[in-house]
């Protein structure tokens, strides 16, 4: 495996469709996926009440998982992030997180990430800065790539 330099953590998180967010629910991790936008250092993304939101309330720091997998070859690229999610109350950032959610997920508006029903209103903004990432690719040395799973 490779160290991913700061410029191909910013390429994998610009790439990615999606992430998985691992917060603590009571003692417990709870992973759920996440359609998202970078923002600076972190991300931003939307959440309905519901267990994730609640752990969110309860221990706002949170470990994202991000990566990058070309099927052709078995390689891989992979981003890991932590931060401390903070809901968003600023109407107007919120209004704008939101434009650029749609606008990155523009294309997805007849699939389940483009619903904009009565749930859409419903939804909290989401940010979590990053104070710690990583990134780590399935690297090329003399020995065939390492596929996720197999370290």
């Amino acid at each position: 495996m490779n160290q991913l330099t700061p410029q191909e953590i910013a390429e994998v998180i610009a790439g990615a469709k999606f992430a998985h967010i691992a917060v603590i629910s009571g003692d417990d991790p709870y992973v759920t996926p996440i359609s998202f936008v970078p923002l600076g250092d972190g991300i931003a993304f939307r959440s309905l009440t519901g267990k994730r939101l609640d752990s969110l309330a309860a221990k706002p720091r949170v470990c994202l998982e991000i990566t990058e997998y070309v099927e052709e070859t078995g390689s891989w690229r992979c981003v890991i992030a932590e931060g401390k999610a903070v809901v968003i109350e600023d109407v107007n950032e919120e209004a704008s997180i939101i434009q650029a959610l749609l606008h990155r997920y523009e294309q997805n508006f007849n699939s389940l990430l483009g619903d904009t029903g009565p749930s859409f209103s419903k939804a909290f903004v989401i940010k979590v800065e990053f104070d710690g990432i990583t990134g780590r690719s399935s690297g090329t040395f003399l020995q065939p790539k390492t596929r996720p799973g197999r370290l």
